[in-house]
């Protein structure tokens, strides 16, 4: 006898549904969105085993879901990840056709996989060690053959965005002597604890600085405001690791569920791997600043109340407490359904 059965969700019939109103192979209903259907849809897909996903035509991923990776939130195909995934296919994939790609907690791998089957050159993807065995499963489900030069372009390597030797085992991806590394960096729902976001985009930086072509490399982050301090603090550091932080529009992002954010980072800086913290490219850029005649006093002075405001904290929850578990069960659509049937 085999196992408990498995459920399998299609994510375009499950939110195409839920958008139109019509129930699964009840071609009568009328179109018109019923309140909180599509936060139904998205919840039923986080509660699957298996997601499945129509990418590039004809192609369909097939991904693997474990509820039980909690520490990293690994486990589940997010609402960012769909998004971001949607975004790459209105164009075709002409942003990531012929580039080489790396998905930063890539959790399940649906987003990078997508960028694959789309036409990337080549798909690094990485997540915490502990969302490592998931990840690579999903990668041999979709990509069988790895002798294959077509499929062979997918890859995957833990990075702890805290430990160093992850992320220069991830900038060893490709050799030095070919002169190009990363042309673009991938990342949903990576934003929930303050302290870790610097060290992210600092992953971030270094896998652009080594780009053929550092300023056009090209970074996309996918957010939900999952904890305020952290997204707050997103916005501020984004802003000192590249030249361009622009938060699309969305009527162009067009998604279902516009509680997702995404935000493209361009021109970063080219530096060695030896270069890859925050705090080097902050130094740089204060730097940079103070020569040009800004960092006035007045300046400094509110930088320092604005840190003793932060260290003095606000009633509820602080910077710390948003750790995964808590900023991913309180936001989105999936946890608006999850609230309502607990009502």
């Amino acid at each position: 006898m085999g196992g408990p059965p498995t459920t399998s969700l299609h994510y375009q019939s499950v939110i195409a549904d839920a958008v139109t109103g019509v129930a699964p192979g009840d071609a009568r209903g009328e179109p018109g969105a019923e309140p909180g259907a599509v936060a139904e849809g998205f919840f039923d897909l986080a509660n699957a085993d298996v997601v499945r996903y129509a990418v590039g035509g004809d192609d369909e991923l097939v991904v693997e879901q474990d509820q039980s990776l909690h520490d990293s939130c690994g486990g589940i195909v997010w609402e960012s990840a769909f998004c971001l995934a949607q975004l790459l296919q209105r164009d075709g994939g002409k942003r990531v056709r012929g580039k080489r790609v790396v998905e930063l907690g890539a959790g399940a791998g649906l987003l990078g996989m997508s960028a694959a089957k789309l036409g990337a050159e080549n798909v690094l993807l990485t997540d915490h060690p502990s969302a490592m065995p998931l990840l690579r499963r999903n990668v041999a489900r979709n990509f069988p053959n790895p002798d294959d030069t077509d499929t062979a372009r997918v890859s995957c390597l833990p990075l702890d965005w805290l430990d160093a030797n992850h992320l220069s085992a991830v900038l060893g991806t490709f050799p030095k002597q070919e002169g190009r590394g990363f042309d673009v960096a991938l990342a949903a729902d990576v934003v929930f604890a303050k302290h870790l976001v610097s060290p992210m985009l600092a992953c971030v930086a270094a896998a652009m600085s080594r780009a053929r072509d550092p300023r056009r490399a090209t970074a996309y982050v996918c957010l939900q405001e999952r904890c305020a301090e952290a997204f707050d603090e997103f916005k501020r550091v984004a802003r000192t690791v590249c030249g361009s932080f622009t938060e699309l529009e969305k009527k162009d992002v067009a998604f279902v569920d516009d509680a997702c954010f995404v935000f493209e980072l361009r021109g970063f800086e080219p530096s060695e791997p030896s270069e890859p913290s925050v705090a080097s490219l902050r130094k740089k850029k204060k730097k940079s600043a103070s020569a040009a005649g800004s960092g006035s006093k007045e300046k400094k002075g509110k930088k320092e109340k604005k840190e003793k405001k932060e260290k003095k904290g606000k009633k509820g929850k602080t910077p710390e407490s948003c750790d995964a578990k808590d900023a991913f069960a309180e936001t989105g659509v999936f946890a608006k359904r999850k609230r309502a049937r607990v009502a």
